[in-house]
């Protein structure tokens, strides 16, 4: 099963979700942390990356591999 996608304004080795997404991840979807997810940037940034730490209105994620796409 490939993992959910959330936009992701800045990806870093260590990157945050905004408010909205973080809200969509946690309490929509139900993720908890180790979950596996992607991330993008709308700019042909792609990573994958696991959930660190959730918080009421923050989600920190790490890193694990990044691609630009061409």
């Amino acid at each position: 099963m490939r993992p959910v996608r959330f936009y992701c304004n800045s990806i870093e080795s260590q990157s945050e979700l905004d408010p909205v997404e973080s809200n969509h991840l946690s309490r929509v979807l139900r993720l908890t942390v180790g979950v596996e997810v992607e991330l993008f940037d709308g700019r042909g940034t792609l990573a994958r990356a696991l959930v660190e730490q959730i918080d009421r209105r923050r989600v920190t994620l790490r890193v694990t591999e990044q691609n630009q796409l061409p």
